[in-house]
């Protein structure tokens, strides 16, 4: 979808007849049409279940939960 929509941007982008605010939105329409609905239903889900988790098992609360995906990028952490 993403060489769809760029092969279509650059197409569109050079035709000067062409409007280019529905270009855009054709190109959002393309990327967004591989993305599955559920999907952020089920990241929702992922984060909660991480929350309980953590306070199960490890007895670490989480005050933000929104940034548990990005905690495997840590690498040093001080308290």
């Amino acid at each position: 979808a993403i060489v769809s929509a760029i092969s279509v941007f650059k197409e569109g982008w050079q035709d000067e007849t062409r409007n280019q605010f529905r270009l855009i939105l054709h190109v959002v329409i393309i990327v967004t049409s591989v993305v599955p609905p559920e999907l952020p239903m089920e990241l929702s889900l992922a984060v909660t279940n991480s929350v309980a988790d953590l306070m199960k098992r490890c007895h670490v609360y989480c005050t933000e939960p929104y940034r548990i995906p990005w905690a495997g990028q840590v690498e040093t952490c001080c308290f």
